[in-house]
């Protein structure tokens, strides 16, 4: 930003100022959404969350509600199918892990395709069977006592490769095609884990991705 300020200043060449002012827009608009991303990573991490029940039939349609804008510009169908529990949770870090991972649904699809997303809950059964499966599924059951949430979606997918990177810190893998600050999934994963929960994905590329995390069920 500060090169392209003092380029813009000096007027050595004018043709280009119209080129080196969007840059510097476009820069800053980065920065500001990596100041307030780091800023809510900061909070999740060191903030007390108190936990307690929550609906999560609110936190969806609140979701969806933020979202509303986004899900009409793409064409998006988002299906949020009940019904929803009450886990054990901390209401806004939990909302924003939802609209991080729904945000993400809706931009991460090939140019042109509409984005469909399916939102849905499951309780762990209260016990797990006595005789493992011969071939046990790569994603781990809920646990007794817990709901999955999970977050579907048609987008461009995650190769198996990067799957377990794609929580870390500043990450983007594709940052040539796609905004964004690196940070968003990084949130989702410190805010389920300070809830006492745990998380992870399916996918393959370019057939979707199945994101999905685990809470307590509250009594």
């Amino acid at each position: 930003m500060q090169g392209f300020s003092d380029m813009l200043v000096s007027g050595e060449d004018p043709s280009a100022a119209v080129d080196y002012a969007q840059r510097i827009s476009t820069s800053a608009r980065l920065m500001d959404a990596m100041l307030i991303d780091l800023l809510a990573f900061s909070r999740i991490s060191q903030e007390k969350l108190d936990l307690g029940p929550v609906h999560l039939e609110a936190i969806v349609q609140t979701t969806l509600a933020r979202l509303g804008i986004d899900i009409q510009k793409t064409n998006g169908q988002v299906d949020a199918i009940g019904p929803w529990p009450t886990v054990l949770a901390h209401g806004p870090t939990l909302g924003q892990i939802l609209f991080n991972l729904v945000s993400n649904a809706l931009k991460f699809v090939r140019p042109g395709v509409p984005p469909q997303i399916r939102l849905r809950a499951e309780e762990a059964p209260s016990t797990h069977p006595s005789t493992p499966s011969p071939h046990p599924p790569t994603t781990p059951p809920a646990l007794p006592g817990f709901i999955r949430v999970w977050v579907e979606d048609n987008g461009i997918g995650i190769a198996p490769e990067h799957q377990e990177q794609i929580f870390r810190l500043f990450l983007r893998l594709h940052r040539d095609a796609y905004e964004g600050t690196g940070v968003g999934l990084a949130i989702v994963q410190k805010g389920i884990e300070r809830m006492g929960g745990r998380i992870g994905v399916e996918s393959s590329a370019d057939h979707g991705s199945r994101f999905w995390f685990d809470l307590r069920k509250a009594h």
